[in-house]
């Protein structure tokens, strides 16, 4: 009899379009996550009322609001960064590597990367968006940037800042813990060598540094060094470089970049491996502190996903973890929808 109606129900689930996930009892009051390549395909799946909840990051979020503003629509917003800790309203998404020879060398170039902060406030200004896109565009054509979405508010939804190893290391350390508690292949523990100690070992003898950051807000976090070119050392020259951020581990495991702004999971993995053991990157700052968004055609709270379905970026990346650290911060569990 058992089998029956449960043979009666898949049917009826069939034939009125709701999958048997949805219909089985075992996904009562879940979270249903359906994956997507990238934030903006699922931005276009939001606008086509495909999805009607969706994780997605700043400046895309914005742009999100704007276009659903002018269809007369509200999109209401949840912080992922809040919904991890309330308290900072943050969470160690990008970090900045630093070969060992490179501050060994030239230690004072600490003081010229933390101008990173000047460069969010010129980014702010009027005018000032259009050239930083400008600027980054010169490095990758097929940036995702756009300018007319990175309003103020959407810049500071990108949470870009300078935080030094001293405030950061055991935020980076706990976040760590947290992401390889949901998949243990995510990052590696880290030990205090991770971190720049003010102190280095090494000697660079090149005559041109090179930095790489992913396209997004870590390419924002330099737009103006890039724009005005800005030298690390007054002796050597400097070659600033946006990537796409699936470029990112075999370049950092090829040692090729003398600073490198990437995905804090990475950052751990490969520091001091490959063609980096003997010079290995340290980690000198945060400098993005998460910027992804829970956006939803209705107001909803982070309980009010039990039996919902949200459309969730990057599989298997720092979003995806992140906003299952959330889910289970808060109690809540989940399954994957397929398909």
């Amino acid at each position: 009899m058992k089998k029956l109606l449960t043979l009666l129900l898949s049917v009826v689930c069939c034939f009125s379009g709701i999958s048997f996930s949805a219909c089985n009892n075992t996904q009562k009051d879940k979270v249903g996550i359906k994956y997507y390549a990238e934030g903006s395909s699922i931005v276009s799946a939001m606008l086509s009322d495909v999805e009607t909840i969706g994780l997605v990051p700043e400046p895309a979020a914005s742009n999100l609001t704007n276009k659903m503003a002018l269809r007369g629509k509200t999109v209401y917003k949840l912080d992922l960064q809040e919904l991890y800790d309330a308290q900072d309203k943050a969470y160690p998404q990008a970090v900045m590597m630093v070969k060992s020879s490179v501050l060994a060398t030239f230690p004072n170039i600490i003081d010229v990367l933390s101008g990173i902060d000047n460069n969010v406030t010129w980014l702010k200004q009027d005018g000032n968006a259009t050239q930083a896109v400008d600027a980054i565009k010169t490095k990758f054509e097929a940036s995702t940037l756009v300018a007319g979405t990175l309003s103020a508010s959407a810049i500071d939804g990108c949470k870009i800042y300078w935080q030094g190893v001293n405030q950061a290391k055991e935020q980076v350390k706990s976040y760590i813990n947290d992401i390889m508690a949901i998949e243990s292949g995510s990052a590696k523990t880290v030990n205090d060598d991770f971190f720049y100690s003010g102190t280095a070992s090494g000697n660079c003898e090149k005559q041109t540094l090179t930095v790489y950051a992913p396209d997004g807000a870590p390419a924002l976090a330099i737009a103006k060094f890039i724009k005005d070119n800005t030298k690390l050392v007054d002796t050597l020259d400097v070659s600033y470089n946006v990537i796409k951020a699936n470029t990112i581990p075999a370049l950092y495991k090829g040692g090729t970049a003398d600073v490198f702004i990437m995905p804090v999971n990475l950052a751990t993995k490969f520091y001091n491996t490959d063609n980096n053991v003997g010079d290995p990157y340290v980690m000198v700052s945060v400098v993005t502190h998460g910027n992804f968004y829970i956006m939803s055609t209705e107001p909803l709270t982070i309980n009010d996903l039990k039996n919902k379905k949200i459309a969730v970026p990057n599989p298997n990346a720092v979003p995806d973890w992140t906003f299952r650290a959330v889910l289970e911060k808060h109690g809540l569990k989940y399954y994957n929808i397929e398909g």
